[in-house]
Formats: structure tokens, C-alpha cells, sequence
């Protein structure tokens, strides 16, 4: 048998195993930054129950080098999975889709400022924007299941932000809405990960 027989049914393993959940792009690595999206969460809800001036903005900048990492970790994970076509596609998809959401909503960001539009209404409809996308990749394998949780967190926040942000239980509500979307996110890929080693057999 050729290599490139041998290659292409090494592919058509790979692929079947993403398709069933036999194997996925995010590893417990991913687990943790989430963990970090909670605390970022845990941090704003109390700040803002206690101090009426907190700037949730403040907070939300934690985000950034969690994002980052999340980054890292996908790029050396995916350096890592050897000859693991069905992977490496997805980590690349994954790093992509990441890299054009900023892109794309730092220039709307920037374009609604330019025309005198309210910051809290860019702020609003860029996580609604953010939520929805990511609602609808995630309902598209399996193996995407996890960004549910972000999603709906992130389409919350973005409806209540623009009416709400500046009373004092948004910062709250936000706080909140990261805990509990973070707290699911973590869950399905925990669970999903499970799965993963026991069908392996490494569990």
C-alpha cells in the first residue's frame, strides 16, 4: 500500500473520530481557561454588588489575556496533534473564526464611534453580534457544543447593556450572566472530554 493511501485512510480515521466524539481539538487546557472566564465573572458580580462605581469595563478587561492564552493554548495544541488532519482543521478554524471576530468588531467599534453612535449601544450589539455567531457555529458538530454556554451569556449581555448600563445592577447582572454561561461552557467540554477518554479507553 502507497503512503498516500495510507494517508488518506489515516484522514478518513481522524474524520469519523471528530464526527462520533471520539476526539477533539480542545483539551483540559481550554477547561482552565474557562475556569478563569468564571472568575473574571465571579470578580465583576461582586465588585459591582459592593462598590455602585465599579466599572464593569475594568473587569471585562481581564478577558484579554485569558483570550490570549485560549490563543496559545489552540496554537501549540494544535502544533502538537502530529498528522491529525481532522484537528489540525479545526484548530485552524477555531484560531480564524477568533482572529476575524476581533477584526471585524474592533472596526465596527471603531466605525459607530467615528459617527457619533453611543458606546453602550456598539458595546451592546458587538456581544450580541459576538453570541449569536458563536450560538450558530456551536450548533454545527458536535464537538462545538461547549461555546453554548459563552453564547447565550454574550447575547444576554448584549440585549440588556445598552438599556441598563447605567443603573447599578448591570454590573450584576454581566457578572452573572459570565458565571453561569462560563460555568456551562466548562461543563459540556468537561463532559465532552470524559466521554472522549472513557470511549478511548484512557478514562
Amino acid at each position: 500500500m502507497e503512503a498516500r493511501e495510507l494517508d488518506q485512510i489515516r484522514e478518513d480515521i481522524d474524520t469519523i473520530k471528530d464526527a462520533t466524539g471520539l476526539e477533539f481539538s480542545t483539551g483540559w487546557s481550554d477547561v482552565l481557561a474557562i475556569c478563569g472566564v468564571v472568575c473574571v465573572g465571579a470578580f465583576i458580580f461582586f465588585m459591582s454588588l459592593f462598590q455602585e462605581e465599579f466599572n464593569i469595563l475594568w473587569g471585562a478587561a481581564l478577558f484579554i489575556p485569558i483570550a490570549l492564552a485560549m490563543v496559545v493554548f489552540r496554537i501549540r495544541y494544535r502544533k502538537s496533534t502530529g498528522r491529525s488532519p481532522a484537528k489540525r482543521r479545526e484548530l485552524s478554524f477555531a484560531i480564524i473564526l477568533t482572529i476575524v471576530l476581533v477584526v471585524t468588531m474592533g472596526v465596527f467599534l471603531w466605525w459607530g464611534l467615528s459617527q457619533g453612535l453611543s458606546c453602550k449601544l456598539l458595546i451592546g450589539i458587538i456581544n450580541y453580534m459576538m453570541g449569536s455567531t458563536t450560538l450558530l457555529i456551536s450548533l454545527t458538530k458536535y464537538s462545538r457544543l461547549d461555546a453554548i454556554g459563552i453564547a447565550i451569556s454574550l447575547m444576554a449581555v448584549g440585549l440588556a447593556y445598552p438599556i441598563y448600563a447605567d443603573r447599578w445592577p448591570i454590573g450584576v447582572f454581566v457578572g452573572m450572566m459570565i458565571m453561569v454561561g462560563g460555568s456551562i461552557s466548562g461543563l459540556i467540554m468537561t463532559l465532552q472530554l470524559r466521554r472522549q477518554a472513557r470511549l478511548n479507553g484512557t478514562a
